[in-house]
């Protein structure tokens, strides 16, 4: 558990009695539940931000910001910090950061009555266990003009999108296993936000029959993984 203790000092002075300060000196100790995360957009960092309980929450100040994460309060990046009294009458807010699906590190800043101070979280890799393949449609007609959308969403073992960075190969065959040798574009094969896309054609093939089709994810190397999926789609006769 990392702790860190700010000093916040604030000297106001009212407008009916310039002699008469008001001033406090506030000790803030954050705790942060752990200083890595998983870069599959859900996993998330809680930080407690506990206050002296002499201070007075009116003149405290405080928000965040965070580079590559998202405040689960307000689904933003910036976060106005609003702190309570709990039941055990200790003056505490709870700020809850979610991860991206972008393997890089985190950092989160929190400005207190302009008294800063910065965490640096370790993103770690969302790994590919699953592929599912899906198409706009169930069948295409055999023209290069009759096209469907094939989209596929990557998953870890434990269901949670992958990070970012992974590439996916698309193969067509017919039932027989030889090649289609079909036409793509728009191609988007490499996963952002646990995604895959790419729009197909067969093109001009015999009707009537089906083909497959097959993702199939690589890995660092360039290699093909056991981590596929496939369909059928029918092809009909284009008018």
């Amino acid at each position: 558990m990392k702790k860190l203790s700010i000093i916040i000092v604030a000297i106001l002075c009212t407008n009916a009695c310039t002699k008469n300060e008001v001033s406090f000196n506030d000790l803030v100790e954050i705790r942060e539940s752990r200083d890595f995360i998983i870069a599959n957009a859900q996993d998330t960092i809680t930080y407690v931000l506990k206050f002296n309980n002499e201070a007075t929450i009116s003149l405290i100040k405080a928000k965040a910001e965070v580079t590559n994460g998202i405040f689960i309060d307000n689904d933003e990046n910036e976060l106005v910090i609003e702190p309570i009294r709990n039941v055990e009458d200790e003056i505490e807010v709870i700020v809850q950061v979610r991860s991206t699906t972008r393997a890089s590190p985190m950092e989160v800043e929190f400005n207190i009555n302009e008294y800063k101070t910065r965490y640096i979280v370790t993103s770690q890799k969302s790994i590919p266990s699953n592929i599912n393949i899906e198409a706009s449609a169930f069948s295409v007609g055999n023209s290069y003009e009759s096209e469907v959308t094939l989209t596929g969403s990557l998953s870890s073992e434990i269901g949670r999108k992958v990070s970012d960075g992974y590439q996916v190969v698309i193969k067509d065959t017919f039932e027989d296993g030889t090649p289609v040798n079909g036409v793509y574009r728009a191609s988007a094969l490499i996963t952002n936000n646990g995604l895959i896309s790419v729009v197909y054609s067969p093109g001009n093939i015999s009707p009537n029959q089906f083909i497959t089709i097959e993702a199939i994810v690589i890995d660092e190397n360039g290699l093909e993984t056991d981590i596929v999926n496939q369909l059928q789609l029918y092809i009909t006769a284009t008018d």
